[in-house]
């Protein structure tokens, strides 16, 4: 989306147990490095992100479906595509339980 991000994701595991804390993950990983790029390109100062974000715990498979329908056909809602795969910005990555 133009003013913000959408993310459906599995932290991954730490090996003394528990899972990567999101808020680690949101704000190192995702605003901190895209931030400073696009501050960098756009040759301005300052923070463009805010610092507030809602997440969700997904609970079960019926509620992860309707997360990620919602996800993909965002960019047809807000008339960006026609089609989800016609967004550029969408990224899919299925990973198959053994």
């Amino acid at each position: 989306m133009p003013d913000h991000v959408h993310l459906l994701g599995q932290p991954l595991p730490l090996p003394g147990g528990g899972v990567v804390d999101l808020a680690e993950i949101i704000h190192s990983s995702i605003k901190s490095y895209s931030g400073h790029k696009i501050i960098k390109k756009k040759g301005t100062k300052g923070s463009i992100c805010q610092d507030e974000r809602f997440d969700h715990i997904v609970r079960d498979e019926e509620e992860f479906l309707e997360k990620w329908r919602y996800i993909r056909n965002n960019s047809i809602k807000k008339e960006l595509a026609d089609y989800p795969e016609e967004y550029p910005w969408l990224y899919e990555k299925v990973i198959e339980e053994e």
